[in-house]
């Protein structure tokens, strides 16, 4: 369920760039920003991108976690390995 938590952090942080992007356009009063006015800009965007990087590979992290401990817990359940295949208490047993 964290993906959820993942997915409103994302969509907050993206409500929170568009309101900041707004502010910083509204600065520049319609007119063609001049190259020192578009570093916040850039900066503005490169906050969010991090912000959205991190949310992301936070994710990616706990999600390789939880998948890790799932395929541990189906090894022991299952008695580990045998020729490469899983071999599960009440599944058909290959024949040798």
């Amino acid at each position: 369920m964290h993906y959820v938590s993942t997915a409103t952090s994302i969509q907050t942080a993206l409500e929170q760039f568009r309101f900041d992007w707004d502010k910083l356009r509204v600065s520049l009063g319609g007119k063609t920003p001049a190259p020192q006015e578009v570093i916040p800009l850039i900066k503005r965007i490169e906050e969010f991108n991090t912000t959205v990087r991190g949310l992301v590979e936070g994710e990616t992290k706990a999600w390789v976690a939880d998948f890790q401990q799932n395929l541990s817990e189906l090894e022991k359940y299952c008695g580990g390995t045998r020729n490469g295949a899983l071999e599960c208490p009440g599944c058909a047993k290959s024949s040798r």
